[in-house]
């Protein structure tokens, strides 16, 4: 059962605590009846907690409000230890892992199967999924932000539908961190790197004919530079390597990450960020890039200009027949 004491630690620590139901659904229960919906908006009292909390019902699980209610308190979920794993070490990679750090000593969680990254901040918003499966369906990293419930420690038993417990492994609720909207934005376009799900590319226009040739400018242009030739002289930063998948950093910022290539065996750039002319959650081609930051997205431009620095193949002009 959960000790009241951790209750009221909760609820002198500024959070709205809401017990988990106890049928592995880890959905909200209000013990004296009702909905949980008027707990977005103000907080149980210490008199109601002991009450939900009587040993007599048995809880065996803590949960918690998110949003303002709580603090602006907003959670990264991590649904498997492997997306959690991951996330760390593309955090040292970046060179924002001593934000990550800073976060999990304030409040460091593991879930039965995962983790949370716990923190509160000025500019928070609802539940938003980060980072995908394969599937582009479910997610393997979210946050539950303002009208948002999740669970903590030191919940276990029939709260979670593995029997797993959660675990507090640095920190308390008493010491959660608060980070800037700019440190939110890092976070959340290094999850968004990690993401398994592999998206469409842009839509090109098959650009040739106007510049007489035969192989187009773009797609001999794709085959053959490097997207070093096209970021690098628009300022991106190529940050680090993990196998295939290359981080890359956009212009005006010092650490995290803004884009990847070469994820999932394509040759093409992921872009996270909302900072730059590129449209995050888009797969772009070198051609297309190369177009947005050079010609603002004029593709007959842009092929001509190729077409002069020697990409593409002529067409062959056919010999007519002596008469």
């Amino acid at each position: 059962m959960i000790d009241i004491s951790i209750v009221r630690l909760a609820h002198q620590a500024g959070l709205c605590v809401i017990p988990p139901a106890q049928d592995g659904t880890k959905r909200p229960f209000v013990p004296s009846g009702g909905g949980w919906k008027h707990y977005q908006q103000q907080r149980p009292s210490p008199a109601l907690l002991k009450q939900w909390y009587d040993p007599s019902n048995g809880l065996t699980g803590l949960g918690l409000v998110c949003g303002r209610v709580s603090g602006n308190l907003e959670v990264m979920d991590f649904d498997t230890r492997e997306a959690w794993d991951e996330f760390r070490q593309v955090a040292e990679d970046c060179g924002i892992a001593p934000l990550v750090n800073r976060i999990w000593a304030g409040y460091g969680e593991e879930s039965p199967r995962g983790a949370h990254l716990i923190y509160r901040c000025s500019e928070i918003a609802g539940n938003t999924r980060l980072a995908l499966r394969p599937d582009g369906e479910k997610a393997i990293i979210e946050t539950r932000g303002e009208g948002g419930y999740i669970i903590i420690a030191p919940s276990n038993g029939r709260v979670h539908p593995s029997g797993g417990e959660y675990r507090c492994v640095s920190g308390s609720i008493a010491t959660i961190v608060e980070i800037s909207p700019i440190e939110r934005k890092d976070l959340f376009e290094l999850a968004k790197s990690i993401s398994q799900h592999v998206p469409q590319p842009a839509h090109e226009p098959h650009v040739g004919a106007i510049t007489g040739m035969g192989g187009t400018p773009g797609d001999d242009f794709n085959r053959r530079a490097s997207w070093a030739d096209v970021l690098g002289p628009h300022g991106w930063t190529r940050v680090c390597q993990r196998g295939e998948v290359v981080y890359w950093r956009r212009p005006d910022k010092h650490q995290g990450i803004s884009a990847t290539t070469g994820y999932a065996g394509t040759d093409y750039l992921y872009v996270f960020t909302s900072s730059t002319a590129l449209e995050p959650g888009r797969a772009y081609s070198k051609f297309g890039v190369f177009t947005l930051l050079t010609h603002n997205g004029d593709f007959k431009i842009s092929a001509s200009t190729l077409s002069r620095l020697g990409y593409g193949e002529k067409k062959q002009t056919q010999k007519q027949p002596e008469a």
